[in-house]
């Protein structure tokens, strides 16, 4: 018995001594032992090929292209190579080059192949392959010449008429995306689209990129903007091209100004002229531009307001007129370089209800003198300003 229980003893000292000795190892190799079970043993990585951004690749003529492959190992590196529709790169183009690389650390082996001063016989189907390992990606390469936008001639626009504008995308680019401004405001791109702002679709670009308005107006004119946006040599490109859809120059001013005893000065008169690009007005008397600076000492001076991109007031000023004045001529003259419209404008004082002209007949119709004014008729004395006998219309042709 006493042996027994000394052999126990000896047994639990012994053992105490070991795990005292030994404990920190017992501590570090159960904790790696319960880290292992919980994430699993470790594996070898598994083998891949792929093209970096195997996405169909566009380039334009004279560019250079190039084509990345990755290909993984496990323990030696691989040989990676390329195929052009089917056959091997080397035996095809001398303008390719193909730089391959090894990063032993990572077990990746890297093939770029580059495509120096592209061509139109360079498009196809470009296969990277490994002699070393199965599978093989693709991607194919398209090269064309730069497109260029062809807009169709600026027009002038009919009132209450729809027009088509089109832009023309030479050579055809199948990436493109067509899409239209005006006056530098987004209209959009394929559908209807409500373009004067009314709640109601007033307008359609269609599927071939071409502008459709149904029913213009003058406020349909303006600077009209199309833009193709396309991806070559995987970056995004933008052309553009601007179309004037231009508005004849329509003059709006008072035929005559009816002036009372006395007179009440100064005179004013406003011209309101319509166009697109918005016309420049000038106010003329005979071949004489009437202006800022005055006219023959006489107070003389102009304004002008734009009210929209078609649309522009003038107003002149004229003062200081002689109280023997009885009738003055003003014209309003619009130009926007492509059309221009004038409108005559009488300034007429009646006194006593008549005017009375040099063969003694009395007028009292503003109509009949603006025709008189119109005909420039030498039996009647238009003059400046001129003072003479009750019996001769004085008339103030400004030049």
């Amino acid at each position: 018995m006493n042996i027994k229980r000394d052999f126990h003893i000896y047994f639990l000292k012994l053992l105490q001594s070991f795990f005292l000795r030994y404990s920190l190892q017992i501590l570090v190799f159960s904790t790696l032992l319960s880290v292992t079970v919980s994430q699993g043993f470790p594996r070898y990585r598994e083998s891949y090929l792929f093209i970096r951004n195997s996405k169909p690749v566009t380039a334009f003529i004279g560019e250079s292209v190039t084509l990345t492959c990755e290909a993984s190992f496990e323990w030696e590196s691989v040989e990676v190579y390329w195929l052009y529709n089917g056959f091997p790169v080397e035996d095809v183009r001398p303008r390719y080059e193909v730089i391959e690389s090894v990063n032993l650390a990572d077990t990746v082996t890297t093939n770029a192949l580059i495509i120096y001063n592209a061509r139109e016989i360079d498009a196809g189907l470009f296969t990277c392959a490994s002699y070393d390992m199965p599978g093989m990606d693709s991607v194919h390469v398209t090269i064309h010449a730069e497109p260029n936008l062809e807009p169709m001639a600026d027009f002038i626009l009919t009132d209450g008429e729809g027009f088509v504008l089109t832009c023309l995308v030479v050579p055809p680019i199948p990436s493109g995306n067509m899409y239209w401004n005006k006056n530098g405001i987004l209209i959009g791109t394929t559908g209807l689209h409500d373009i004067d702002g009314d709640r109601s679709p007033d307008g359609e670009i269609l599927t071939n990129g071409s502008l459709v308005i149904y029913e213009a107006d003058k406020n349909d004119a303006g600077i009209y903007t199309c833009l193709l946006r396309y991806v070559v040599n995987r970056r995004s490109e933008t052309i553009l091209r601007n179309i004037n859809v231009n508005v004849a120059v329509e003059v709006t001013v008072k035929e005559y100004i009816k002036l009372g005893s006395p007179l009440f000065q100064p005179i004013q008169i406003a011209c309101t002229a319509y166009g697109f690009p918005v016309p420049e007005v000038a106010w003329m008397s005979k071949n004489f531009t009437l202006g800022g600076d005055g006219y023959w000492g006489r107070d003389i001076s102009v304004t002008t307001q734009t009210h929209s991109p078609i649309s522009v007031t003038s107003t002149i000023t004229i003062g200081d007129l002689p109280g023997t004045f009885a009738m003055a001529s003003v014209t309003c003259d619009a130009n926007n370089f492509f059309s221009n419209a004038s409108q005559l404008s009488l300034i007429i004082k009646f006194g006593n209800g008549s005017v009375a002209l040099l063969d003694g007949s009395q007028l009292e119709d503003a109509y009949t003198l603006r025709s008189i004014a119109n005909e420039g008729n030498s039996k009647f004395n238009f003059c400046i300003f001129n003072t003479v006998v009750a019996v001769t219309i004085v008339v103030l042709n400004i030049y």
